[in-house]
């Protein structure tokens, strides 16, 4: 039986008053009732000892209110029988007194009272071991109650008979007790081996099982004279189970300890502890056996039944185990080639069985043709549905694939919502498959509730014959098809050419000289004005990262999203982060500019992946720049992909003083749930307005609508992508104060983002002229 970690459980019970004094106070009475000298007041602390557990473990129950509470009442009404019990052997002296004329009341109450203990394990164990059965444990358990019954046999009840001048009903009567100490013994082992969670109350409670094993055996001993102590003494384990069983009543983990324990997998071989006691309980009888001369022929058998069940019952527990390894091994060769989500095919399988198609000579001259989809937008429902609903469309989304999927061909999932199906077919058959998913996927699927999806589709096709590892480079190619699908607009379905394969070589490429760029500091920083309406006064700056090469210059279009799906993106938002800080302390010091600002975007990955608020700290430390000089930008449609974990560091930010920035606004949707429910303290209206407005008068209305609620909010407005004075006077008559764009300064490299402020400078300290010549561009030059 695994002993219990008492430092452990007590680690964590002293965070609970309730649950720290009643150890104090039971540890207290239990040595103020073995102490001989205190007289009466040591008898009655036993007394108060018994009624205050029981009193614990009733207000625990009620309190707490743990799923079932069953065991709990009984354990409370099994405390009290004990209670009454030990009054009343102490109150008729008979303890270690055997004669025919000892008093057999105390037994009327406290044999019950074993029952009733057992029987709250046993139901415990049945809520526990509902979810799955474990004949290994039983039986381990088992055989260590059948070593107890040796034990006690050779030990205690041997020597007692031996003695052969008590009564034999008062001898009945005690000697009961070591067999249904054994059984305790079976119920605790089970309860330690048994897989799942264990918390302090389940430790406590397990505990309190060894101290009461502990007692019965002090109990048999001093009954049948083998041992002498002053009566205090015989009942200290009896009152550290009072405590323990208190205790765990009132320790907050005892809502738990009877929940159906988690799934676990099978995983091969046991924990030491257990494999050492098991062990014991099968050696440690033989050899007593081998040295121990019973008296008689009635002890002979006994003990003989008793081996011959330990013998059998070690038998079953290795053919137990051997079947437990073989249905392991063989649910880890399964689980090795199929997702466990949905039971398909997975990666590996997908490859192997390719392998095998290659030495098929039954494959057909049409080749074969890899059918690679993703469900479009499915991270929608696991932010907004939970992870649970997610994987409830993924099985449905898969049984409705196999129903569109021939015989012939293999279903298999990737990972995620990423599914595969290998049609041995050419093009044509790959085309009729990949419509009859857009089919199937057209009608709604029921979750709890309904959910309508799509998927993008990408087809790649391999000639007959074709080598061992084409798997590879097919699953390659159809994932560079379904990528195309998705960014001309998802629920498509494209076919795999060359042309595709130069665009991933050219990503590759991009990927492997950026992070060469990241190490050799190539990379620069870029600043663009951001300016007040009218007048065009400088108010801050936004960070641009700029790459160029000997080959000239690289569109933050193409190395952007290449430095998101690689990773890159996190180490290349940190460096831009630092620099645009220092920039923006050196700037600040300029006569003048001493409320300048710096905005800086912030990436999706970095939100997820890294400590943003920690660096945003960091760097304006060292920089011994206030909080409020800085705006975090992030994407509308970023904020909106991932709620929750987003939110938490938008506020973390602002509690540090970083005012939050939503770019892009108005080219997602929900926005204006979302600025309500984010701390958002700017918007910045995208320039696909912005840009047409003088020209469409929708637009003109969209613009002054966002401005117009944006004032309602207090919230900033920045309109982007001012090109024209026309642009600039039409947002200064619609109410909008701030603005971005080539109008005003493209981005440029720090020197010359210096000089612009020293320009500007100039510029404002001259009288002011009309609106339009107030929003003259200023000096910098396009690049």
């Amino acid at each position: 039986m695994a002993r219990p970690d008492l430092a452990k459980a007590l680690s964590v019970s002293r965070r609970f008053d309730a649950t720290r004094g009643c150890f104090l106070v039971g540890l207290t009475l239990t040595a103020v009732h073995a102490a001989p000298w205190l007289g009466v007041i040591g008898k009655n602390a036993y007394a108060v000892l018994a009624v205050g557990g029981v009193a614990a473990v009733v207000v625990g129950t009620v309190r707490n209110r743990p799923r079932p509470s069953g065991p709990w009442w009984i354990w409370a009404i099994s405390a009290v029988l004990f209670a009454i019990g030990a009054v009343v052997r102490q109150t008729d002296h008979t303890t270690g007194d055997l004669t025919s004329h000892r008093s057999l009341v105390p037994e009327v109450f406290t044999l019950p009272g074993y029952l009733l203990f057992a029987g709250g394990f046993v139901w415990l164990l049945r809520v526990r071991s509902r979810e799955r059965n474990e004949p290994g444990v039983a039986l381990d358990s088992t055989m260590l109650a059948l070593a107890s019954f040796v034990l006690a046999w050779i030990f205690l009840l041997s020597p007692a008979v031996a003695i052969g001048t008590y009564a034999p009903m008062s001898m009945v009567a005690v000697a009961i007790y070591p067999p249904i100490s054994g059984c305790i013994v079976a119920i605790a082992a089970r309860l330690a081996f048994m897989s799942g969670r264990r918390n302090e109350c389940h430790q406590l409670l397990l505990l309190g099982m060894v101290t009461l094993l502990s007692g019965d055996v002090l109990y048999f001993l001093i009954e049948t004279q083998r041992l002498s102590l002053a009566s205090g003494f015989l009942d200290v384990p009896y009152g550290f189970t009072y405590t323990l069983m208190a205790a765990a009543a009132l320790h907050p983990s005892m809502r738990e300890v009877g929940t159906p324990r988690e799934f676990q997998p099978v995983t091969p071989g046991l924990r030491k502890g257990r494999v050492t006691l098991v062990a014991s309980a099968l050696v440690l009888p033989a050899l007593l056996i081998l040295i121990w001369r019973p008296a008689s022929f009635a002890e002979r058998l006994i003990v003989a039944s008793i081996v011959l069940t330990l013998t059998s019952t070690a038998i079953a527990r290795l053919i137990v185990a051997m079947l437990q390894q073989s249905r392991s091994e063989a649910r880890y060769a399964h689980l090795a080639l199929h997702d466990s989500l949905t039971g398909l095919p997975n990666r590996q399988y997908l490859i192997e069985y390719v392998a095998a198609l290659s030495k098929d000579s039954r494959v057909n001259d049409g080749g074969i043709s890899v059918v690679y989809l993703d469900l479009d937008q499915f991270k929608l429902v696991n932010d907004s549905l939970g992870h649970a609903p997610g994987d409830r469309l993924l099985r449905a989304v898969g049984i409705r694939l196999q129903g569109v999927t021939r015989d012939a061909d293999l279903l298999a999932r990737l990972s995620g919502d990423e599914f595969i199906i290998v049609v041995r077919a050419g093009i044509e058959e790959a085309l009729t498959v990949a419509a009859r998913i857009k089919s199937t996927l057209q009608a709604p699927i029921e979750i709890g509730v309904e959910i309508f999806t799509s998927a993008s589709i990408g087809i790649a096709h391999a000639e007959s014959p074709f080598a061992e590892d084409t798997a590879a480079e097919l699953i390659r190619d159809a994932d560079t098809a379904m990528y195309r699908s998705k960014a001309e607009g998802r629920n498509r379905v494209t076919v795999f050419d060359d042309s595709m394969r130069e665009v991933v070589s050219k990503r590759l490429a991009i990927e492997s000289d950026l992070r060469a760029a990241l190490a050799e500091s190539d990379l620069e920083v870029y600043f663009q004005p951001i300016v007040s309406l009218p007048g065009a006064r400088v108010l801050g700056f936004e960070a641009l990262v700029r790459w160029h090469t000997a080959d000239g210059w690289i569109s933050p279009v193409e190395f952007i999203p290449v430095a998101e799906e690689s990773g890159l993106i996190i180490p290349l938002g940190a460096w831009v982060m630092r620099e645009s800080v220092a920039r923006l302390a050196e700037w600040r010091a300029l006569p003048g500019y001493g409320e300048l600002t710096m905005s800086v975007n912030v990436s999706a990955q970095q939100i997820r992946g890294t400590d943003v608020p920690g660096l945003v700290e960091t760097c304006l430390r060292d920089a011994d720049l206030p909080g409020s000089s800085l705006w975090v930008e992030v994407t509308e449609s970023m904020v909106m992909a991932d709620t929750l974990e987003t939110a938490a560091t938008l506020e973390r930010l602002q509690r540090i003083g970083v005012r939050i920035s939503v770019d892009d606004f108005g080219t997602g949707y929900s926005s204006l749930a979302y600025l309500r429910q984010f701390p958002v303290d700017r918007i910045k209206i995208d320039r696909a307005f912005v840009s047409t407005m003088n020209d469409c008068e929708k637009n003109l209305r969209v613009v002054a609508g966002i401005a117009a609620i944006a004032r309602a909010l207090d919230v900033d407005v920045v309109a982007e992508g001012i090109e024209t004075i026309e642009q600039a006077d039409a947002l200064v008559a619609i109410g909008c104060e701030k603005a971005q764009g080539f109008f005003f300064g493209r981005p440029q490299p720090p020197a010359i983002a210096k000089q612009f402020l020293h320009d500007a400078a100039r510029k404002h300290a001259e009288p002011a002229g009309a609106l339009g010549r107030g929003l003259a561009p200023g000096p910098m030059t396009p690049r």
